[in-house]
């Protein structure tokens, strides 16, 4: 891979890492360089590292900040240390030492945009340090859900908001649209065209997956596959060879490249007369063969799966499928 690579040394183990001007943050707990009680509790020291491979360390952070929980790090104009542990964030100075503290945490993110780190919390926490009315309707929850925030300049209180039910996944910001995307457990939501360009909530809307226009990627399979149907061909008389003697029976390709799968039909000696079955992928995502070659076989791996997955006695509960007792 071509590019440019540059080490940085740094005294303590990296606990966290994130975004700066010019290169990054990074949070480590112990050192040389910074004092402690007793081993189990060292204390916090930041540094920055330029892209360049140059660190430049901060100041080691005083006894009262040790018990900081985990720390994410973000350079929001001023550097902040997100507190995930609901505890108050921190805002650090040019010795990235906590200077001030800001009436929130994060349990998830910082998520990066260009107009700066989006939050997540659960309503409560976000809404309770305001006393203003915009801020109300966070208090109540609606089951399980977060809110997603963004700060304001002088990181004083969030400057936007939005509310998605499920626990957050990923966050991402179209600039060409000013809207904001949230991926969470219960599917994927977003907020009209323009919202983000005014201060204040946002409403959030739900997005079926299955209706959004995809890229259509090209896979194209290695030189030395050759045509990928007459390999895969091959691939399936290697696999019968290798296997039969372990229980194998037979392995029926169902399609085409890239998305071919092969039906592997097996006994189980434990079970006589018995027809199992799995279902695997020819290629990767990329094109590539995902099948097995040298040790362990495809029959090892199978079997090490039964055992590791409850072994006979799920294999007892299965129902029977199109091509026998499929064990997936």
């Amino acid at each position: 891979m071509e590019g440019h690579f540059a080490t940085a040394e740094l005294p303590a183990p990296v606990e966290s890492l994130g975004p700066a001007r010019g290169g990054f943050l990074t949070f480590m707990r112990g050192g040389p360089n910074v004092p402690s009680l007793a081993e189990n509790s060292p204390g916090p020291q930041c540094a920055r590292i330029g892209t360049d491979g140059t660190v430049t360390l901060g100041a080691p952070w005083p006894r009262p900040y040790w018990s900081l929980g985990d720390v994410a790090l973000v350079d929001h104009d001023a550097p902040l240390a997100l507190s995930h542990q609901y505890r108050r964030s921190q805002v650090l100075d040019d010795n990235l030492l906590p200077v001030s503290a800001l009436p929130f945490d994060a349990s998830h993110g910082p998520y990066i945009q260009k107009d700066g780190p989006w939050l997540a919390r659960t309503p409560d926490p976000v809404a309770r340090p305001y006393r203003d009315p915009a801020f109300a309707g966070l208090v109540a929850p609606r089951g399980v859900e977060f809110n997603y925030f963004r700060l304001d300049p002088r990181l004083a209180r969030p400057t936007s908001w939005a509310t998605a039910p499920g626990h957050p996944k990923d966050l991402a910001v179209q600039p060409s649209t000013g809207q904001l995307w949230i991926s969470t457990t219960y599917g994927l939501y977003r907020t009209d065209a323009g919202s983000l360009e005014t201060p204040g909530s946002i409403d959030m809307h739900e997005v079926s997956v299955a209706a959004l226009a995809a890229p259509e990627v090209p896979v194209v399979a290695p030189p030395e596959m050759g045509d990928p149907d007459e390999w895969l061909e091959l691939e399936r008389a290697r696999l019968i060879h290798e296997n039969q003697q372990q229980g194998l029976l037979d392995v029926e390709i169902d399609g085409w490249f890239p998305t071919a799968k092969l039906i592997v039909t097996f006994a189980v000696g434990r079970f006589p007369g018995v027809v199992f079955a799995r279902r695997f992928s020819a290629f990767t995502r990329d094109g590539a063969p995902a099948l097995w070659r040298g040790a362990p076989t495809l029959m090892d791996h199978i079997s090490l799966d039964i055992q590791e997955s409850g072994g006979d006695r799920r294999l007892r509960k299965r129902e029977p499928g199109a091509f026998g007792y499929v064990w997936v």
